[in-house]
């Protein structure tokens, strides 16, 4: 804002992992909000198996977006 830049109008901006703050910052900021917890344990899960010898498997989380007014959103 200072810059004289204005968001949305001459740049969106996105954030990840949806912080508390996101939805209170101006304007709110649209972000991608995933399963940390999930992603934790999964992450744990892969880290005993190689300390044990044993083969990590892959895996893909599901994300959402939450579109807010950073991105033009009404």
């Amino acid at each position: 804002k200072d810059s004289g830049v204005s968001v949305p109008d001459d740049i969106a901006v996105a954030g990840f992992d949806n912080i508390p703050l996101a939805p209170f910052t101006n304007p709110p900021l649209t972000t991608v909000r995933q399963n940390t917890k999930l992603a934790g344990e999964l992450l744990v899960d892969a880290l005993v198996n190689q300390i044990e010898g044993k083969p990590c498997n892959s895996h893909l989380i599901d994300a959402e977006i939450i579109v807010r007014q950073s991105c033009g959103e009404k």
